[in-house]
Parts: structure tokens; C-alpha cells; sequence
């Protein structure tokens, strides 16, 4: 099973500017990026598997992570190299660890938030076969 339960983290208001108003919920277990699965399971609950398009949105998602490696919905799938956001935007600014992304196995397709000495630039590629927890959003 994809998902167990979503535990919610913060109410529209406190966050409001950072971002238009939005709640979060991160997936307590932990599951594959492939086929878009998430996002399905997102959507059946209305949300969006996360998007982070500013250095302020990253610094706040990794305060929810705990140091677990989250997938983003970001991805490089459909053309080696362009990464897009799951909502079909085209990445604009990442923050990639140095090295990164590198497409190591050949098959690394899918983006997700690392951990390290730098609390910014800590995104990889990695196959989105791996399993690994994952945040929603939803706008409202």
C-alpha cells in the first residue's frame, strides 16, 4: 500500500508568506516515485506531490523532514536533462548538491531532498524506484 496516513503539519495561516495559503502532509511511510504513483495518491486527496520553486520554501520543507530523504516532484523522465515539476513547469532554480544531478545509474530520473553539510544545495537525482518518503501540498 502507497499510503498509510498523512500527518499534517501546519495550518494555511503561518505560512501565508512564504507562499499562498497551503497545507502540508508528509507520507509516514515510504514508497516509490515511479509511474507517478504519488502523485496519484496526492490527488485522490487533492494535493500535489511538493513543488519547490524558492531557497524560502526549501529551507521550511527541510524543517519537516527530519533529515529523511523526501522525494520532490521533480523530474527529468520524459527528456534526459529537463527537469519538470510535476505540476509540467519547467525547473527554473534548483539546488542540487555539487556533482549533481549526474544520472549515475543511468536511470535517475527523479529528484529528491538529500542531507549534508549545506542545508540549501542538497537535491539529487535518483531512480525512481527507490523508495522513499514523500510530502504533499495543497493550495487553498
Amino acid at each position: 500500500m502507497l499510503l498509510s496516513s498523512f500527518i499534517f503539519l501546519l495550518s494555511c495561516a503561518f505560512f501565508f508568506c512564504l507562499r499562498s495559503a497551503e497545507f502540508f502532509a508528509l507520507e509516514t511511510t515510504v514508497s516509490c516515485m515511479i509511474s507517478a504513483a504519488n502523485q496519484t495518491e496526492c490527488k485522490c486527496r487533492n494535493k500535489e506531490v511538493i513543488v519547490i520553486k524558492c531557497v524560502r520554501w526549501l529551507v521550511f520543507i527541510n524543517t519537516l523532514r527530519k533529515r529523511q530523504w523526501i522525494w520532490i516532484g521533480l523530474g527529468d523522465g520524459v527528456s534526459e536533462g529537463v527537469w519538470k515539476w510535476v505540476d509540467r513547469s519547467n525547473l527554473t532554480t534548483g539546488f542540487w548538491k555539487i556533482g549533481e544531478p549526474n544520472n549515475y545509474s543511468g536511470d535517475e530520473d527523479c529528484a529528491f531532498c538529500g542531507y549534508g553539510s549545506d542545508p540549501v544545495k542538497n537535491w539529487n537525482d535518483y531512480s525512481c524506484n527507490n523508495q522513499l518518503v514523500w510530502i504533499c501540498e495543497k493550495r487553498i
